[in-house]
């Protein structure tokens, strides 16, 4: 996986759409390797199953706020002096892999409880709150958030 690192700075530079399909599926086999096949019971030893899954969220869009993966990642590419908000560089700029109920299995990483959300959303669920109703207010606040943050860089819905 020595490409990864270019995939990532295309990532965070120019954002997914950017990328190849071969890239995008190189970024997949890597979130399954260093993550997926480790916590979930649906995935662990189906890495093709896994690409598939993720790679068939064309909309690419925090499943809690709604805000975009493009407007996230010029947020945090704009911030990425910053390192105190993406984790010396390593998070932010693309939507993050969620469990919503946390307590389904040893392995909750799995179909129908995994789901897109950006780095502020997954920070503020954590695994504190169980599911995402519960959470609505939280993301309700998010979005407003991001409306507000966007809107100051002039680079909403670019």
């Amino acid at each position: 996986m020595n490409n990864i690192n270019a995939i990532n700075n295309i990532i965070k530079e120019h954002g997914w759409e950017y990328l190849t399909d071969e890239q995008k599926i190189i970024k997949a086999k890597d979130i399954w390797y260093r993550k997926i096949r480790k916590v979930s019971d649906d995935f662990e030893n189906d890495r093709d199953g896994f690409v598939e899954w993720y790679l068939s969220h064309k909309k690419r869009v925090c499943h809690c706020c709604g805000v975009s993966e493009d407007d996230v990642r010029r947020y945090f590419y704009n911030n990425k002096d910053n390192k105190k908000i993406t984790r010396n560089g390593k998070r932010g700029y693309m939507l993050e892999i969620d469990k919503e109920n946390n307590f389904i299995s040893e392995k909750p990483y799995n179909k129908g409880n995994m789901f897109l959300l950006c780095y502020v959303c997954n920070n503020a669920k954590s695994n504190f709150i169980n599911n995402y109703d519960d959470f609505k207010p939280i993301s309700d606040g998010i979005k407003v958030f991001w409306d507000k943050e966007l809107k100051k860089q002039n680079t909403y819905g670019r």
